[in-house]
């Protein structure tokens, strides 16, 4: 079975508080958890697709334009207060692999926004592993160009799938000097 490819957004890194027990998490770019794909029940039907073996880009949004700005993530029993470490970088930042299929996410708990009321519940997982390989950046621009979609196009679904002349347009990107 050949290999697909996806795109997927992210938020870019947070700390996180609890504010019953105190403890403190940072959202690292070195943590393998952090570039797992987290899927609602609106797209668990695409993220059924997914198989081990394959790849997944990155797209960092950009978030919003202050650090001191909360979300609240609620989980089961704990409350999780996150503060935003930097702003995103509007590209794509990671290249992973699928080292699985779609799995209930066990630290699942619904995200709020409090500026637009919006929440998210992330039902679903996909683990992953990060590419050995260095790459860089790609703006959004050059990922539109890739996509073949107007300037100023930006992923608003969780999961998208790429044909391999998109995978393979944004690649050369992500991987050029």
């Amino acid at each position: 079975m050949e290999p697909k490819y996806w795109l997927t957004p992210h938020w870019p890194p947070y700390e996180w508080r609890n504010t019953v027990t105190g403890e403190t998490i940072c959202d690292t770019l070195h943590d393998e958890w952090f570039y797992w794909l987290y899927l609602t029940e609106r797209f668990k039907r695409l993220g059924e697709e997914i198989r081990a073996g394959d790849g997944i880009f990155i797209y960092e949004t950009e978030g919003r334009s202050y650090l001191e700005g909360e979300e609240v993530r609620q989980g089961v029993s704990q409350q999780w207060r996150g503060r935003r470490l930097k702003m995103g970088e509007k590209g794509i930042v990671a290249l992973v692999w699928a080292i699985g299929t779609l799995e209930n996410n066990p630290e699942r708990g619904v995200i709020k926004d409090p500026e637009d009321a919006k929440s998210w519940d992330f039902q679903y997982i996909v683990k992953t592993k990060r590419d050995k390989l260095p790459g860089k950046p790609v703006p959004l621009s050059t990922v539109c160009q890739c996509l073949g979609y107007k300037p100023g196009w930006a992923p608003q679904n969780q999961l998208m799938r790429l044909t391999e002349e998109q995978w393979d347009c944004i690649l050369r990107a992500f991987r050029a000097r």
